[in-house]
C-alpha cells in the first residue's frame, strides 16, 4: 500500500526468500557485512522472514545492519 521498493530472491538451500533491497538500500551497499535483517516482536528469529506466519498484533521490523547485526543487537 505505501508503493515501497522491494528486491527479493529465492535461495533454495534455505527455502527461503531473501531481501536483497528495500528502499534501493540494498545489501552490501554500506560494505560487506551489511544487508536487511528481521526482527519479530522483538526477537530476531532464525529462520527466513518467508517461513513466519503472521499472528494477530505481531510487530515485524526490518531493520539494516552494516556488520552482521552486531550493530542493530543481534
Amino acid at each position: 500500500a505505501a508503493e515501497l521498493q522491494l528486491e527479493y530472491s529465492w535461495t533454495p538451500l534455505y527455502d527461503s526468500y531473501y531481501i536483497e533491497g528495500i528502499g534501493h538500500l540494498y545489501e552490501f551497499d554500506a560494505g560487506p557485512e551489511s544487508g536487511w535483517m528481521y526482527k519479530v516482536n522483538g526477537v530476531f528469529p532464525n529462520y527466513g522472514s518467508s517461513a513466519y506466519t503472521v499472528q494477530n498484533g505481531d510487530r515485524i521490523e526490518w531493520l539494516y545492519t552494516c556488520d552482521l547485526g552486531e550493530d542493530i543487537g543481534y
